[in-house]
Order: structure tokens, then C-alpha cells, then sequence
């Protein structure tokens, strides 16, 4: 399967000071990620990792507690009660406007990559491409003012070579707004709409009008069919 990789442009922020290794936070919720990241890196040595997590609360800790150049991390936490996603993306760049984003994760979506690097991720990297094992060299790319985006296309046809849509359950993201994506994602994890809309600092209202156009979308009639319609699509991506 061809792969996507490429510099998108410049992006500002500040180096590590000259002569010091990058200092780097390493967060994701499965610990043989975590283990895997430790060892490219320690491959190289222009960085040094400072601190591990394996939750949205550890890795906003291990911030606080150390100073930090760059952090690699994933965009979904299935464990802990703090929100991930765009919120935690959001929320990390307000805090530390210093530090170097890039995102490892499994969601491969290009409306996902543009929406997140519209919000200071410095690189977003699938975790099925090519980009875990350059890891170092795209360390040293957004070092150079610049930004990142290695994943894998989302393929959207059958054996036949006909595009699948609506309930047959492989509509590309794409086709959702980014919102609605949300949504979608957080149900499909057990959430309910007051929930979502605590996570995502939106009304009760707009989350309902939000989960309502991606049903109609995917063709789906209640909740039962579109939870079980996300997760058909989630597991067919973390396929690829």
C-alpha cells in the first residue's frame, strides 16, 4: 500500500537550546508503544527522554514536573476520566506554546491531520506508515521550522473496485465533518451526549444536531445501529 509522506510547510517554535539534547515526553496509553518509542530514540543522540505516561493525567503531570522540548504522543486514551483528542491537543498547546507537538496515532484521516496541525501539532504520524521508524529524522525535520504528515490512504473501494458508502460501514471520515467525527468516536467509546458535550465544551443541542447528521450520513436509524456502525469502521482502520 503506497504511503504518504511529506514536509507541509513551515510551522514556528522554539528550538531546544544549542548543544543540549531535545528534551522529550513520551505519552500513549499502550505500554509496548511506549517501550518501542524509548528504544528509536535512544538510537539517537540528539534526544533524551524525560518522562513516560500512560494517561491524559499523566502526561499533563510529567509536563508540569519537567521541562520539555517535545512530546510524542497518541490522540485517543482509552483509560483515565480527562479528555483526549483535540481537547487534549488544545489544551496542551495553551499551557506550553514551547513545546513541539507529534501525534503517533492509529487514526490515519486527513480532515483529522489538518485540523490538529491547524492547532499547533508540529507532525502527525500514522502509526502504520513509515514514520515510527524515521522517527528521528522527523524529530529533526519540525527542528527545522518545519511540519510532518506520514500516514497511509484510506482505500474506500471493494474487491470490485466499487466505492462503499452509508451503512455498508465504510465511509472514509472525510465525508463526516470534523465535529460529527468527534461525536462518532466518544460514542462508539460508551460516552452519552451530556458527557460528550462536557468533553467538548459544546452545548447538549449541538451535540445531538452533531450525532443526527452522521447518522443520517451512515444511514443509520437509532444509536444501536450507529455505535455498531463506528466500531465496524474504527476496527477496519486499525486494519490497515
Amino acid at each position: 500500500m503506497e504511503i504518504q509522506n511529506r514536509v507541509i510547510g513551515k510551522s514556528g517554535g522554539a528550538h531546544s537550546e544549542r548543544g543540549k539534547p531535545v528534551s522529550v515526553i513520551l505519552a500513549d496509553d499502550h505500554p509496548v508503544v511506549v517501550l518501542g518509542l524509548q528504544e528509536i530514540i535512544s538510537q539517537t543522540s540528539t534526544c533524551q527522554v524525560v518522562a513516560t505516561a500512560g494517561s491524559v493525567s499523566e502526561m499533563m503531570s510529567a509536563l508540569r514536573r519537567n521541562s520539555c522540548d517535545l512530546l510524542i504522543c497518541d490522540y485517543a486514551f482509552d483509560n483515565g476520566t480527562d479528555a483526549d483528542g483535540i481537547r487534549m491537543i488544545e489544551r496542551v498547546r495553551r499551557a506550553y506554546p514551547g513545546v513541539k507537538i507529534i501525534l503517533l496515532t492509529a487514526f490515519e484521516n486527513k480532515l483529522l491531520a489538518r485540523r490538529l496541525m491547524l492547532r499547533g501539532v508540529n507532525a502527525f504520524v500514522g502509526k502504520r506508515s513509515d514514520g515510527v521508524e524515521i522517527l528521528p529524522k522527523i524529530i529533526e525535520t519540525i527542528f527545522e521550522n518545519e511540519r510532518y504528515l506520514s500516514m497511509r490512504p484510506f482505500i474506500r473501494q471493494n474487491k470490485e473496485g466499487r466505492v462503499l458508502t452509508g451503512g455498508e460501514a465504510t465511509v472514509m471520515k472525510d465525508d463526516l465533518t470534523f465535529r460529527e467525527w468527534e461525536v462518532m468516536r466518544l460514542l462508539e467509546r460508551g460516552a452519552n451526549v451530556i458527557e460528550i458535550a462536557r468533553r467538548m465544551n459544546r452545548s447538549s443541542k449541538t451535540i445531538s444536531a452533531q450525532k443526527i447528521s452522521a447518522m443520517k450520513k451512515l444511514e443509520v436509524k437509532n444509536d444501536v445501529e450507529l455505535i455498531h456502525v463506528a466500531r465496524r469502521i474504527l476496527w477496519n482502520w486499525e486494519r490497515l
